[in-house]
């Protein structure tokens, strides 16, 4: 369920209150009972720090009666719903009340449980269409005060866009296109989808004030702050950002990024981050899936750093896989620290056409499965980080398929990678990941390579290796069988003479005891 709607009680009667208040189970009717009062002076002043959104009040009371009190209430906020509490004989007062605008009236002889409870649950109805018509009238006021930088003239206007609330602004996380080619399985999200999805969060105890579209096709959550502490705060904002980025992120298959406000802040300061500030290039560099803060300090560079691309295509040149790689490092790391969106896309299209150009000159047939184009890879290049790795990768295939003619048809990868297994096996932990990230290759790729050139799975090779290692070490008498099983890399003596039996044929008890028998 969500918030209850409050109400306040006024009549000079506890008694009255009292059978009132307990009449019916408001709680369970969606009501909270906030305040009573005993006339409409005390009234009115506990709806100025209260703000009960539906008002109970009888007629006749000392210092202000209810005919009083409900035009004062009704001068301080048009849309308070007011119900007007009369005696039968007194029912003439009504007509004044009603005039002023009452929402209902009761007759305290004829109330029961029945009639009261008809008439909250009507009430209900009537709050919550006007809230959500309030929530639809504010989130077109934000949009309409960011879109067209008018900060709002009325006094309304005045008192929403100065208060202080908390923010958090989601952002779609775009490629950086490496190439000036079209990516047609990229999908840009609008605002209003984005809006659609956070408008239907449980923001939990804080009201949503306002869920609007920013320029940019971001969208902006405006929360009212409550009193909890500032650590109290921290943590409601932080989850309300996680728990929507997961939400859009399973919504539409793609990632985005959060901004949040940590303190409280108004529309006029948010205003003047969008407007003055550079931080939303920050996620570029950043790998981090968390948040970022909203803030008016400016994170990105103007300014260029020296940067040669050169030094990558001479090591590519002369073959210096580790110079290669080296140099990438280096250059994204640099880029990186200036924090320079646009030098970090002109760098990496200078390096991504460098690799097009020197593919072109492999020639289409060894380049057949080497594929640059951005639906392919368009989701590697988010930011400065994910592109170095990508750019590896790239490039360490590339110069594979160059190196290709090398000793027994294999290329310099598949070398490797049967070096690394021969020098590895004996460890536990020794995975196809792991390989592959030794070779700033995917898992895929590396497969697929090792499959082609040795006729075998990147997996039955390691298996093959440590099933002959184990096969030269049962021929020892001084090795027993669990340490044999240890020193190949498996944790498990069972799952060890399981496989060795599904290699050989016979366990490894019976393979020893079969060498014996020869000698």
């Amino acid at each position: 369920m969500g918030k209850r709607i409050t109400v306040m009680i006024v009549d000079d009667e506890r008694l009255a209150i009292e059978d009132l208040s307990t009449l019916v189970d408001w709680e369970s009717l969606g009501f909270e009972i906030v305040a009573t009062a005993f006339n409409g002076s005390q009234a009115l002043l506990k709806y100025e720090a209260l703000h009960p959104q539906v008002v109970f009040t009888d007629i006749k009371m000392p210092f202000m009666d209810g005919i009083e009190l409900i035009g004062r209430l009704r001068t301080l906020n048009s849309d308070v719903q007011l119900v007007l509490l009369t005696a039968f004989e007194d029912f003439s007062y009504a007509r004044t009340a009603i005039q002023q605008g009452i929402t209902d009236y009761l007759i305290k002889s004829e109330i029961n449980a029945a009639s009261l409870t008809e008439l909250l649950n009507k009430i209900s109805r009537s709050v919550r269409k006007q809230s959500q018509y309030q929530g639809i009238l504010t989130d077109k006021k934000a949009e309409l005060f960011f879109h067209t930088r008018s900060f709002g003239q009325t006094m309304e206007d005045k008192k929403l866009f100065s208060g202080s609330y908390s923010f958090l602004i989601f952002e779609q996380n775009e490629p950086v296109m490496l190439s000036d080619e079209l990516v047609s399985a990229y999908r840009r999200i609008t605002g209003n989808e984005m809006a659609a999805v956070l408008r239907l969060v449980d923001y939990g105890a804080m009201d949503l004030v306002a869920v609007s579209v920013l320029p940019e096709r971001r969208t902006l959550v405006c929360l009212s702050t409550d009193n909890s502490s500032m650590s109290e705060l921290y943590t409601n904002m932080y989850g309300f950002a996680r728990f929507g980025l997961i939400e859009m992120e399973r919504k539409f298959d793609c990632y985005f990024t959060a901004y949040i406000s940590y303190h409280p802040i108004t529309f006029y300061d948010v205003h003047s981050i969008l407007r003055d500030n550079l931080l939303f290039g920050k996620k570029y560099f950043s790998c981090s899936k968390e948040p970022f803060e909203l803030t008016r300090e400016i994170v990105n560079n103007k300014e260029e750093i020296p940067i040669d691309v050169e030094l990558i295509t001479a090591a590519y040149q002369n073959d210096d896989r580790e110079e290669v790689f080296e140099q990438l490092e280096n250059i994204y790391e640099a880029l990186c620290e200036g924090m320079n969106l646009r030098q970090l896309s002109m760098v990496s299209q200078d390096l991504y056409y460098f690799l097009c150009n020197s593919a072109k000159a492999l020639g289409s047939e060894k380049c057949a499965e080497f594929d640059l184009s951005p639906d392919q890879n368009w989701r590697q290049w988010l930011n400065a980080q994910s592109i170095c790795q990508w750019m590896k990768q790239m490039f360490g295939v590339l110069m594979d398929i160059r190196n290709s003619n090398n000793e027994n048809g294999y290329t310099r990868v598949v070398h490797e990678a049967i070096s690394y297994i021969h020098k590895n096996y004996s460890d536990p932990e020794l995975s196809l990941l792991q390989i592959a990230d030794h070779l700033h290759l995917s898992v895929g790729y590396l497969c697929t390579m090792f499959k082609e050139q040795t006729g075998v799975t990147l997996k039955n090779y390691i298996t093959d290796v440590r099933i002959g290692e184990a096969k030269k070490l049962l021929k020892k008498d001084y090795m027993k069988i669990y340490e044999i099983c240890t020193a190949t890399g498996y944790q498990s003596s069972q799952y060890f003479s399981q496989v060795f039996f599904k290699k050989v044929g016979v366990y490894p008890a019976e393979y020893r005891k079969g060498v014996r028998d020869e000698d």
